[in-house]
């Protein structure tokens, strides 16, 4: 492959390419997420990760119990009865998605761990960071920097209880 036909796919890539709404990403972790527009949106199949306090529950839970055909809760941290809490879920097929928090696209699939949230939340609220030290045994700037490639080798964490 000659080098303008290596330039024009990678500026093709560049211009069509949407990580964040896609279930073929090639997102890395050090990529920002895609930018929180207001108003209902379609989540396309694949794996994505939000996190709720427990006053945010009901309305969630509403939301998934209205989807449970679609969606697959894959994975939680956390509870609503501790007052935070994580969940990674895969969409199977495309869903609207009308609620104030946007989830984050999980990249790494069934392979999301506490990690992916320090490393995405540069500003988290305190009990979230508690919460995700508690389960993760480590602390929220060893996450982030095992989320930045910057703690090799990237080690799997405690599973979700």
């Amino acid at each position: 492959m000659k080098e303008k036909d290596v330039l024009a796919a990678l500026l093709l890539w560049a211009v069509l390419g949407n990580p964040g709404l896609t279930s073929t990403s090639t997102e890395s972790p050090s990529s920002p997420a895609p930018p929180y527009k207001p108003g209902p949106q379609t989540l396309r199949p694949g794996y994505w990760w939000g996190w709720f306090t427990s006053d945010e529950s009901p309305q969630y839970q509403a939301w998934w119990e209205s989807n449970r055909s679609n969606i697959a809760v894959r994975k939680t941290w956390g509870s609503p009865a501790a007052g935070v809490f994580v969940v990674l879920f895969q969409v199977l097929e495309p869903v609207i998605w009308n609620m104030p928090k946007r989830p984050n696209w999980a990249p790494r699939g069934m392979d999301t761990d506490l990690s992916d949230v320090a490393g995405r939340i540069a500003r988290p609220s305190s009990l979230l960071k508690r919460m995700v030290e508690e389960q993760a045994r480590q602390t929220w700037q060893y996450l982030r920097d095992l989320y930045m490639g910057r703690r090799p080798p990237r080690q799997p964490l405690p599973p979700a209880p």
